[in-house]
C-alpha cells in the first residue's frame, strides 16, 4: 500500500505567500522556472490558483520574478486536442 498524504487547505493565502511558494519550488528545483505541471508535486496549492489569481501561469511566474517557462514538446495530438477543448 502506497502513503497518501492530503495537502493542508490553505484557505485564505494571500497572493504574496502564494507568489513566495512559487519560488521556493522554483529554488529547490534549481531552475528560474517552473512548470504547471511541476508545481503541484513541491508547492502547498495546486496550479489552478494560480490562474484563478493572476489570470495565467506566465502572469504568476512574472508577478513571482520568476521566467516564463516554454514547453518545447508539446505533441500535434496535445495541440488538437485543446484546440478540441477550447
Amino acid at each position: 500500500m502506497t502513503d497518501f498524504k492530503l495537502k493542508p487547505w490553505n484557505r485564505g493565502i494571500t497572493d504574496e505567500e502564494l507568489l513566495v511558494d512559487l519560488r521556493r519550488v522554483a529554488v529547490h528545483l534549481g531552475k528560474h522556472t517552473v512548470l504547471y505541471d511541476e508545481y503541484p508535486a513541491h508547492g502547498i496549492c495546486a496550479s489552478r490558483i494560480f490562474e484563478t489569481r493572476f489570470g495565467s501561469w506566465n502572469a504568476a511566474l512574472l508577478a513571482a520574478g520568476l521566467e516564463i517557462s516554454l514547453r518545447q514538446d508539446i505533441s500535434d495530438l496535445e495541440l488538437f486536442e485543446n484546440i478540441e477543448h477550447m
